[in-house]
């Protein structure tokens, strides 16, 4: 009753009625669907974040999607989790395909940089990862401007949908139908396969807007009710 009571209370800071088109995640499912006029045009498994780092619930609208992203390090994994790397390996933005974005400039990558003298409370740099087979985000992201800075992306690690739990990221949501999405999203059409594949293919960060913004829900349900 408590958990029914739980999921009655989220509907109440919901629209009563949804838009003809969106996009909704469900936290605790691990799961994706995009909504075209009630129904399920496509469905996906996703990765949300670990307790430590959950996955915020918001509604935000998707605008464009971006082939080949960057990846901008947030400061605190930058310095949680790359600078104590960092101190024992001066070679690992090298290795990770990353750069210092306002690093020295003869050594972006910050090979010959002290990091034992960089402390976590006095990081001034900031990390950036770019586009790659390494890149945390994959070819393809989906914008979705938001306070949260939380987005929809693909991932390099695809071997990960396998698993039953799939609360494992800082907080995004890497889709394991990131393509299929992504061309829904521009139209769904054949040219719209042609634009990505384009895209994707000349290895180059490109923007390519979508014709109507695309309502993003991220949700936490664990209540549902079925046809009966």
């Amino acid at each position: 009753v408590m958990q029914i009571e739980a999921n009655m209370e989220r509907w109440r800071w919901m629209p009563r009625a949804f838009e003809p088109r969106y996009i909704v995640v469900n936290v605790p499912d691990e799961s994706l669907s995009l909504i075209e006029d009630g129904k399920v045009a496509l469905s996906s498994r996703v990765i949300v974040g670990r307790t430590r780092n959950p996955t915020p619930i918001l509604r935000a609208q998707a605008v464009a999607v971006t082939a080949n992203p960057p990846w901008n390090v947030p400061p605190s994994i930058a310095v949680k989790e790359i600078l104590p790397k960092l101190r024992r390996d001066p070679n690992y933005l090298a290795n990770e395909n990353m750069i210092l974005v306002n690093g020295p400039p003869d050594d972006p990558q910050g090979r010959h940089i002290d990091w034992s003298k960089v402390t976590a409370a006095n990081f001034p740099y900031r990390i950036r990862q770019v586009p790659g087979a390494k890149n945390a985000l994959g070819s393809l992201k989906l914008e979705l401007p938001n306070s949260f800075d939380v987005y929809l992306h693909d991932t390099p690690g695809k071997t990960l949908f396998r698993r039953d739990d799939r609360a494992l990221s800082h907080g995004c949501i890497r889709v394991q139908q990131i393509f299929p999405l992504a061309s829904l999203a521009l139209g769904g059409d054949e040219a719209a396969m042609e634009t990505l594949n384009a895209a994707i293919g000349s290895g180059v960060t490109q923007q390519i807007a979508l014709k109507a913004p695309l309502p993003v829900y991220v949700l936490y349900w664990t209540a549902i009710a079925d046809e009966d």
